[in-house]
């Protein structure tokens, strides 16, 4: 799956969001991620998983 479909499952999942706003959503939950991760942090998604990278 790449960026651009995640963004479009995003705009199906939410009702009214924008493409634009989907993207912004996407990115920021990206640079979050990535950021925590960097810093050898625990991510803890319910339901999806867990990482300790």
């Amino acid at each position: 799956m790449t960026k651009a479909d995640f963004i479009e499952k995003i705009n199906e999942k939410v009702e009214g969001l924008p493409k634009g706003k989907a993207e912004e959503a996407l990115n920021a939950i990206v640079t979050i991620l990535k950021d925590a991760l960097t810093k050898k942090e625990e991510v803890i998604l319910n339901g999806f998983g867990l990482t300790n990278c």
